[in-house]
């Protein structure tokens, strides 16, 4: 995930794991109902996009997958500061 420029996923935590290493993430939730949509914090906080049918499909590998500044930015509703990978790497490093 690290080496990742864009992150999709459906029901996981990669959802939130994405957003917090500050990388291009959608949900992709077809047929999600509301009170399922609650289980995924970066959701709830509109921190990414997500669709939650079928034929959105296309638009959202789209948005996550073109550089955007409105991704990052929406990002920062979620993230203490965006720099949750900058940390992990440094801590690696350190292990190394």
């Amino acid at each position: 995930m690290l080496s990742s420029h864009a992150v999709t996923a459906g029901r996981s935590t990669c959802l939130t794991e994405a957003c917090l290493f500050d990388i291009n993430t959608g949900g992709i939730l077809p047929d999600c109902t509301i009170e399922e949509l609650n289980a995924f914090p970066p959701i709830v906080m509109e921190a990414i996009p997500y669709v939650n049918s079928w034929e959105n499909i296309p638009g959202i590998l789209n948005e996550v997958v073109t550089l955007s500044n409105h991704l990052s930015e929406m990002r920062k509703r979620f993230s203490v500061d965006g720099r949750a990978s900058e940390r992990l790497v440094k801590v690696i490093e350190e292990i190394i």
